[in-house]
């Protein structure tokens, strides 16, 4: 078809090595790998391809030197037969006078004719022709005979500078190897060295907390009562502060979005029964667009913020909500690829669940040396980043807050049954406040997210009746 239609390129199937060429193939980078490029990254498989066309280049210009070298090597063999010829010619002229010339060791030149006598006198003078033709196949012999030694002893430079450089890249790479043996052994006595300390560290802390616990079981001994009551004291405190912990976490963190609401608000306004394929498609589509109104929101309110810790807790809380969504895009991208592939541990699902969870950094035997942080990760150590800063702006108004209120000093009372029932109580009436807060603002969002589904059907109406 390519030839019917006056194209010079062809097409086959065939490898490279059925065909009988001898270069290394290339691989498809395809649409993603193009787009890369494209913004300006590096595609793997381009930088791939790439590698392989230097190596090719490199083949082709190896092959054209060889051929040149050949046919130099041709040019000499042919020069050499014509000096052997030569030399052959000069030493027939050399014979005695009785001796016959041999058929193939005739000269191309008549033989030389004796003068004539002259005054009763009979002269053998050489003839002038032939000396001359002597000569120059002489100094033609002499010429190409020069040729053939500078060739060979070029030839023979070459080979000893090659060896010369194959002895010392071997040196380099026995060298090379000996210097990586040192450092694997270093490694490893760096990895004993830390896991001694790891024990050494691991056994003093079990000797200190056994030390505490007969202590603590000595103390019992003598008063059981007491003991108990103290126990159940420091029980409530304990669950009392990992409340106010909780309390403080979601008071500080109150305002980053979580992205499975988001994913379920996109869901239940776009999935139909009817049409499950093509309505998840759609909420992909409206959840990467609510994102990216929310990240665009956010950057708007961090340019106008004239508070320069307020305008950093809002820089925070945007990479936090773009690294969970991430992470939540990741793994739904991983559970796609096991579905399409049938397979729990295909190249996509664990690439994208070490994007998202972190993964290993080997060396190049193999062993760990590393860990690289994932999606979560980040989000984990940026949210404990978020509520410092919050923590750091809201100081000064509980500080101010509480400045009235202050209340003298109490003694210690052990804690009975009654108070952690009003502490529950009260942690009640907080986590209520809470979720009344927390539903006062999705409602907020649902009813700007109404208002933006309006405007975007009647710019959609505005289009249609334009086209109409």
């Amino acid at each position: 078809m390519l030839e019917r239609e006056g194209f010079d390129e062809r097409i086959d199937h065939r490898s490279l090595i059925d065909q009988g060429i001898d270069r290394e193939p290339t691989t498809h980078i395809g649409p993603a790998g193009k787009e890369m490029e494209q913004r300006g990254n590096l595609s793997d498989r381009a930088q791939q391809n790439r590698d392989v066309q230097a190596i090719n280049d490199e083949l082709q210009r190896a092959e054209a030197e060889l051929a040149k070298s050949q046919e130099r090597l041709t040019e000499l063999l042919r020069l050499k037969a014509i000096a052997d010829h030569a030399s052959r010619v000069w030493d027939d002229s050399e014979r005695p006078p009785n001796q016959p010339l041999q058929p193939e060791q005739a000269p191309a030149y008549p033989p030389s004719q004796p003068s004539a006598p002259s005054g009763g006198k009979a002269g053998a003078m050489p003839d002038d022709i032939s000396k001359q033709h002597d000569d120059a196949d002489q100094k033609e012999a002499d010429r190409i005979k020069k040729a053939i030694d500078d060739e060979l002893a070029r030839q023979e430079n070459a080979r000893r500078e090659g060896d010369r450089l194959q002895n010392e890249f071997t040196a380099a790479d026995k060298r090379l190897k000996e210097l990586g043996q040192l450092w694997r052994q270093a490694q490893e006595h760096r990895e004993r060295l830390i896991q001694q300390a790891r024990e050494l560290e691991e056994a003093s802390i079990r000797y200190e907390r056994q030390g505490i616990q007969e202590q603590g079981e000595k103390e019992a001994r003598k008063n059981p009562v007491e003991t108990y009551i103290k126990v159940q004291d420091e029980a409530v405190e304990t669950r009392r502060q990992d409340r106010i912990y909780e309390q403080e976490r979601r008071y500080l963190e109150g305002d980053i979005r979580n992205p499975h609401s988001r994913y379920v608000q996109t869901l239940h306004n776009n999935y139909d029964w009817g049409d499950p394929y093509q309505s998840l498609a759609k909420v992909a589509i409206a959840e990467h667009a609510a994102f990216r109104h929310e990240q665009d929101t956010l950057s708007t309110e961090i340019a106008n913020t004239p508070d320069a810790k307020l305008a950093a807790a809002l820089e925070v809380r945007r990479k936090i909500e773009g690294y969970e969504y991430l992470a939540l895009t990741g793994e739904r991208i991983a559970v796609q690829s096991e579905l399409i592939t049938g397979r729990t541990n295909s190249e996509e699902a664990v690439r994208m669940r070490g994007l998202v969870n972190g993964k290993d950094i080997l060396d190049e035997n193999g062993n760990k040396i590393g860990f690289e942080d994932g999606y979560n990760q980040k989000a984990q150590q940026l949210r404990k980043e978020y509520r410092d800063l919050q923590a750091e702006r809201t100081a000064p108004q509980k500080e101010q807050a509480a400045q009235p209120e202050a209340k003298p000093e109490r003694a210690y009372r052990p804690r009975t049954r009654r108070s952690g029932r009003d502490l529950d109580d009260l942690i009640k009436q907080q986590d209520e406040a809470q979720k009344a807060k927390e539903q006062a603002k999705l409602k907020t969002n649902e009813d700007e997210r109404k208002r933006q589904e309006q405007k975007e059907r009647e710019r959609r109406e505005r289009d249609r009746d334009r086209d109409r």
